[in-house]
């Protein structure tokens, strides 16, 4: 009898233990409900996104780790992507989310008040295609003068169109420009309701030219004159209320989002990643097509690196000469890597992800940016 009570005694203890090691790691984050969105899903209606956030959702690790400390979540998915973040978050109905390096910087000049906590996405990996209808005319991107082009406003694809522009000769008032959806352009270049259409390759552009409907005229991948350190990039951002608020709720998001980074980094788990990206309605094919020689671990860096802050200081200078940004802002004012440097350290991976110049060219130590 005396050894049976010794022995719930332990475990009594061991119980509170853990408990207090718990409350210690992430600290008031009980009974708070944290609403997440994602805007990369490929403007579908559907409860399934690509990138590290959107594997975290489907792996479910980022939930468990949450439930555990006593944590709700509430997942977004827009069919209108980076604008349709932008408006929940003016709305004050997210609090984090994965959204496109364009429309961050809009909303952050719009007034709304968050920070980028980690990369979606890097540099010298993103690219986009144009497309025209298979019985087109159009050969080149000088010949889009005149002509309608489709793509989304405050997306990735439309930094890549503006900057493909400008390298030849063009700028959006030279063409008709058409905000559409993925999924609404594509639909639009079949039926020849536009000209031409810039999105991405998987389960996109990708699928028009495999129904015979679209030809591919240009690829960013392919284009010299396009530096890696243009192509597009997407974010994690946090409002500035919700991490003020909750700090232990966005280090634990922080934790899985790592987590699940550094497991889509692994070469081992390719198959299974293309198998969850898929699910949004893309074919693997298409994802391994525009994967083609792609590293892994540099897609899926969360790095907040000297390439990634300058990528996003040429996003603003960008929007502004485009009109699509009243006034500049410094990239410093966006960009917070403190809350990442932890969750890094915590799980050992400071060197895992390499670090490189704002040219991202030469390999650096890795330094956070800090407001």
């Amino acid at each position: 009898m005396r050894s049976a009570r010794l022995a719930i005694s332990l475990i009594a203890a061991l119980a509170f233990a853990c408990s207090l090691e718990a409350s210690n790691e992430a600290p008031g984050t009980a009974g708070v409900t944290v609403r997440i969105g994602n805007a990369f899903t490929g403007g579908r209606s559907q409860p399934f996104a690509m990138g590290i956030l959107g594997v975290a959702a489907q792996r479910g690790l980022l939930e468990k780790e949450l439930a555990q400390a006593g944590v709700k979540v509430e997942w977004s998915y827009f069919k209108g992507i980076s604008a349709a973040v932008n408006e929940a978050l003016a709305n004050d109905s997210i609090d984090i989310a994965a959204t496109s390096d364009l429309g961050a910087v809009i909303g952050r000049g719009s007034g709304l008040k968050f920070k980028i906590i980690a990369a979606g996405s890097q540099p010298r990996v993103g690219g986009a295609y144009i497309a025209v209808p298979i019985d087109s005319p159009i050969h080149s991107i000088k010949d889009l003068k005149g002509k309608r082009v489709a793509t989304s406003n405050a997306s990735n694809f439309q930094l890549e169109l503006e900057r493909v522009l400008q390298l030849n000769g063009l700028s959006r008032s030279d063409i008709q420009y058409y905000n559409m959806g993925p999924a609404e352009g594509v639909a639009a270049l079949g039926s020849h309701g536009v000209d031409a259409a810039l999105y991405g390759g998987a389960g996109q552009l990708f699928v028009a030219v495999k129904q015979g409907l679209a030809k591919i005229i240009y690829s960013v991948k392919d284009d010299k004159n396009f530096k890696d350190k243009w192509k597009p990039v997407s974010v994690l951002l946090v409002t500035g209320k919700f991490a003020a608020a909750h700090p232990g709720v966005v280090k634990l998001v922080l934790k899985g989002y790592v987590e699940t980074a550094h497991w889509s980094s692994v070469k081992a788990n390719r198959g299974a990643w293309y198998r969850y990206v898929s699910k949004i309605g893309v074919a693997e094919d298409e994802l391994r097509r525009a994967q083609e020689g792609v590293e892994l671990r540099l897609a899926n860096s969360p790095l907040l690196d000297e390439l990634y802050v300058g990528h996003i200081r040429e996003t603003i200078a960008l929007a502004v000469k485009a009109g699509l940004l009243r006034e500049p802002f410094p990239a410093s004012q966006l960009v917070d890597g403190s809350a990442l440097s932890e969750a890094l350290k915590e799980q050992g991976l400071q060197h895992y992800w390499d670090a490189y110049d704002s040219e991202g060219i030469h390999k650096v130590p890795y330094r956070a940016p800090k407001p």
